[in-house]
């Protein structure tokens, strides 16, 4: 496994990448698995940059600076066992308080830490993007049984024995090309009886155990203090070979207990999708169906599907017509104007945003050049020490015994002195020159070193304001997209309206030229009801008179009679004749059959 060297464990790229990743919206395999490979190479990522080692002996100089900054002055708040993230923090607080004061592998410590904090952080998303994956997972591949107490007997729709071979098509549905993965060890399938269960049991030992896990990854990532029945065991073997990790051993055990819980989530997951392929035959259990809308004959949006009501009701007079226009026109001004807004924020924010990710890049920078200040002054310090072990040698041979020689000279020509003796000035100046340099370059160290611990203090407020602003710009981006879109469908609905207002005109038109022989059919018609009327009222009259004649006693003129019974008569000619000419006449002269009897018999 790589070791740490200071560098961020998840960079701003990396978490990207996986947000782009687990924001596909797909419900199918290949979705599901695209999520799933980034979530896997996220966690590789994250588990090939950390070591628990190096982590190790970051706590222990952090721990050890802390407790020889408040060894000359006791006090009561002094943290003597590191059992939380907010302790860490403080800790770190009051270390760059007294930063003067701090050794070289206490500034390094100190970057360790932010690089641990940032990861916490990073790891916070990828935990919200498996809790949506969780989320998907129940409600679109989990029927939860009618008993969920734990029991072996469950009424679910299969009860069948699950299959080793995961290439078995069961219920006549197909997992998938990939779905070769063995379940001889499945989690939260651990006892015999659970191992031999049915399919159905097996979804649901996961779905409990996946909730667990999720739970208790959540309690590991709040601030508070940590619960050591929220870690896994696997997490401990590691700190069997790690001596005094008693004083933090809680936060030494977070980021592995982290890593842990994430595997596990991963392959509970995949297992999860293998059983409920095996158990239901129709997947997902619940796609909701987004609403479809299409353009009415009105211009406005309704459901599709919905009740449209009389087509002839469509039809709007022109005035309401009108009225909606204006209307249409109104809201796309609102539109425009709330769009103009919002672009004016949008760019705002990506100014902003921008500042502070130039603080960022700063930063790095920073770190940048306080390695390389590093490096150059390791170097020189080599320098010098080969400088200064080449001048050993050189004072030494020359502070020798001077051999005499056969004649009684000694040995070595005064040239050869005199290079000697410049060679040893050289060597004094070039150490003299390393010197100089090495304390330039420490003199950078401390300023850059100073900055660097400067910047760290405020980067946890800036990682804060720059996720705020990333969450106004995508939501202002969803606001202009969304007021966009609405623009299109006024748009839309306008020119439908004008069609319409089209179409009224000519409507109109038609309806004027056919009006005038409509008014002639119905004048016709109501003389003919007006004749009909005034022969009936004829009829009755006449009824009446010949009853009263029938009463008639004695001794009363033959003209009277006559004359009352020459009326009768005409009447009926009268209307036998109307009711030849119209058929409506002769069915009223049917109605009255005792009047034809009458007249008859008189």
């Amino acid at each position: 496994m790589a070791r740490a060297r200071g560098s961020l464990i998840y960079s701003a790229d990396v978490l990207d990448e996986l947000k782009q990743a687990v924001g596909d919206a797909r419900d199918d395999e290949s979705g599901f698995r695209q999520k799933i490979t980034a979530l896997q190479r996220f966690l590789n990522h994250g588990m090939s940059r950390f070591s628990l080692e190096s982590w190790h002996v970051v706590l222990t100089s952090l721990f050890q600076a802390y407790q020889h900054v408040h060894k000359e002055r006791p006090d009561d708040k002094v943290i003597t066992k590191v059992t939380s993230v907010a302790q860490l923090r403080l800790m770190s607080r009051d270390l760059l308080l007294h930063r003067g004061g701090l050794r070289e592998v206490d500034a390094h410590a100190l970057k360790h830490l932010d690089n641990f904090l940032a990861a916490l952080r990073c790891l916070k998303e990828a935990k919200d993007s498996v809790d949506t994956l969780f989320q998907f997972l129940c409600t679109n591949y989990y029927d939860p049984p009618k008993q969920e107490d734990g029991s072996k007997e469950f009424t679910t729709v299969a009860n069948q024995k699950l299959s080793h071979d995961l290439g078995t098509k069961s219920h006549g549905s197909v997992v998938g090309n990939n779905a070769h993965d063995s379940l001889s060890y499945q989690y939260g399938i651990q006892t015999p009886e659970q191992m031999s269960g049915n399919a159905a049991h097996k979804l649901h030992l996961t779905v409990i155990d996946m909730r667990d896990i999720v739970t208790r990854w959540a309690h590991l990532q709040e601030e508070n203090d940590i619960n050591v029945d929220d870690f896994d065991p696997e997490s401990l073997q590691d700190l069997l070979l790690l001596q005094g990790t008693s004083a933090f051993q809680a936060v030494l055990r977070l980021l592995p207990d982290i890593f842990a819980k994430f595997y596990k989530c991963l392959e509970l997951a995949k297992q999860w999708w293998l059983l409920a392929h095996q158990i239901y035959p129709v997947l997902p259990i619940y796609r909701p169906v987004p609403p479809v809308t299409s353009p009415s004959k009105d211009g406005t949006f309704d459901d599709e599907g919905s009740d449209g009501g009389d087509v002839q009701s469509a039809a709007a007079s022109p005035v309401v017509v009108a009225k909606d226009d204006v209307s249409f026109q109104e809201q796309l001004v609102s539109l425009n104007e709330d769009i103009h807004n919002t672009e004016n924020m949008l760019l705002t924010f990506r100014n902003d945003l921008e500042l502070l990710l130039d603080r960022e890049r700063h930063f790095e920078s920073l770190v940048e050049a306080y390695e390389k200040v590093t490096s150059q002054l390791d170097e020189k310090a080599r320098e010098r020490r080969a400088l200064t072990a080449a001048r050993e040698a050189d004072s030494s041979s020359a502070s020798g015994d001077i051999r005499p020689t056969s004649s009684g000279r000694p040995d070595g020509h005064p040239q050869e002195k005199l290079m000697s003796a410049t060679e040893q000035t050289r060597d004094k100046h070039l150490l003299e020159a390393a010197e100089r340099e090495m304390q330039l370059l420490q003199f950078q160290q401390t300023l850059l070193l100073q900055d660097y611990l400067i910047q760290l203090e405020m980067r946890p407020s800036l990682i804060r304001f720059t996720e705020d602003l990333r969450m106004k710009t995508r939501e202002a981006e969803s606001h202009l997209a969304d007021k966009v879109a609405e623009k299109q469908r006024v748009e839309q609905s306008i020119v439908a309206n004008r069609q319409g207002q089209n179409s009224l005109a000519v409507a109109s038109s038609l309806h004027t030229a056919v009006r005038p022989e409509s008014s002639k059919l119905v004048s016709s018609h109501d003389s003919g009801l007006l004749e009909e009327g005034d022969n009936g009222e004829e009829l009755k009259r006449v009824d009446g008179k010949l009853e009263k004649g029938a009463r008639l006693k004695g001794e009363e003129s033959k003209s009277q009679v006559a004359r009352l019974q020459s009326r009768p008569q005409q009447a009926p000619n009268t209307t036998s004749q109307s009711a030849a000419r119209d058929p409506l006449k002769r069915r009223r002269r049917k109605s009255f059959p005792s009047l034809a009897r009458q007249g008859s018999q008189r």
